[in-house]
């Protein structure tokens, strides 16, 4: 690593944290028309009851508890969910809910730190990285990553609903983990990745990573234990949690604060009722193309543990978007994404010193900062909706998948 280098680098990031801070924390809290600062609630808040989603999920175990089912009216949870909160149920709410707190915020936190060191684990054991340029990068991300999440509106938002999804973006690591470390354990891999679809749906866009390793050996462990967990209730509350979420993705809640596709054609696009079919199915298919273009390059090169950490990470827009409900309490999840890809460019420009990957890391920094910022303080709706700014973090992972693959093969 050159000392030009470490100090581009470095110039970089401490840009990116004086832009986020400036941007979204002070910047927000001027009100020139009014000549004074303020401080806007940057999350819509339910008062009471103090983390409204949990208090939901908490009262339906409750429900199990007196034996009656959760499915009583439709939910978007599995039914492994209102298992696990059942200790929450026997807990004094206010109690319940500090620890859900800790536990998201203990969670977060795990779900960046695994996501930067799998990667720098990969690259170091494929790309030969020597040590201190290894730390020096880690360092880096993780000072901006940390700062960013921790600051941000998603994360916020998170845990004044006291939602979950971070656990379930954990046990999708987690899934990736044994993946590359333990890639003989099979049924661990796979009970992680199954884990993670039983508590938040989304994670089932991961089998493709699993069918990619493992091939049809995957389909047995990946069909017993999805059933295994879809009945753990029964099998009468497994088939009423598929018809709730069939009931509940046809009746979407559309607001600016939810990324969906659905939503963004609703709420941003000025279309005629008559259209908005069409343009849903059109912001619906665009995000699964470009999925399937960096996929399908990174599956023609032949699977190694990079390519698996970055069609992992580009499958994570998908399960930003897709859904028909993604409030941006969900946007915790897009961490693990930047935490991925930071790591591969920051490591590649420090070992190659390649202008393109500096000017997509500035890029990838930069929507980091958008990503962060809540829509009450955005001036325009077009940078408030989050689907866009998603939209354009997957399109510069996917040129990033093309460029790197292409030399790779080069290279050869």
């Amino acid at each position: 690593m050159t000392e030009k280098r470490a100090h581009t680098l470095s110039l970089t990031f401490l840009l990116g944290l004086a832009l986020s801070f400036i941007l979204n924390q002070v910047a927000g809290s001027i009100n020139f028309d009014a000549n004074t600062w303020m401080f806007p609630r940057l999350v819509p808040t339910f008062n009471p009851p103090l983390g409204v989603d949990f208090s939901l999920t908490v009262q339906k175990s409750l429900l199990l508890l007196r034996g009656i089912s959760p499915y009583q009216t439709a939910e978007w949870y599995p039914p492994l969910v209102y298992l696990l909160y059942i200790p929450f149920a026997l807990m004094d709410y206010h109690i319940a809910y500090g620890t859900q707190v800790v536990a998201l915020c203990i969670v977060n936190f795990l779900n960046v730190f695994l996501s930067i060191h799998l990667s720098a684990h990969v690259l170091r054991k494929e790309r030969g990285l020597q040590a201190f340029d290894q730390i020096f990068g880690l360092a880096l991300c993780g000072l901006f990553l940390i700062a960013s999440l921790f600051t941000s509106y998603g994360f916020i938002f998170s845990l004044e609903r006291g939602n979950s999804d971070a656990y379930a973006m954990f046990f999708s690591i987690l899934f990736l983990w044994i993946t590359i470390k333990q890639p003989k354990e099979i049924w661990a891999a796979t009970l992680a990745l199954t884990l993670a679809i039983h508590i938040k749906i989304y994670p089932l866009i991961l089998g493709v990573l699993l069918f990619w390793k493992y091939g049809r050996r995957s389909l047995v462990p990946f069909l017993t234990l999805n059933a295994a967990l879809l009945c753990i209730l029964g099998p009468s509350n497994g088939i009423a949690f598929l018809k709730s979420i069939q009931q509940l993705a046809g009746a979407p809640f559309l607001w600016i604060g939810n990324h969906s596709a659905a939503s963004w054609t609703q709420t941003i696009m000025n279309t005629s009722e008559r259209n908005i079919p069409a343009w849903t199915a059109f912001f619906t298919a665009l995000p699964i193309f470009i999925w399937l273009l960096g996929t399908g390059r990174l599956i023609k090169s032949g699977f190694s543990e990079s390519r698996a950490i970055l069609l992992f990470a580009s499958s994570i827009p998908l399960m930003e978007v897709l859904p028909s409900t993604s409030h941006d309490y969900k946007l915790v999840i897009s961490y693990t994404l930047i935490g991925i890809f930071s790591v591969f460019l920051t490591l590649a420009y420090l070992r190659s010193g390649k202008r393109r990957d500096l000017i997509s890391l500035g890029g990838l920094l930069f929507l980091t900062i958008l990503i962060s910022r809540s829509y009450v303080i955005s001036f325009s709706p077009w940078i408030a909706h989050k689907y866009g700014i998603i939209l354009l973090l997957q399109a510069l992972l996917a040129s990033s998948i093309f460029s790197w693959t292409k030399n790779r093969h080069r290279s050869r």
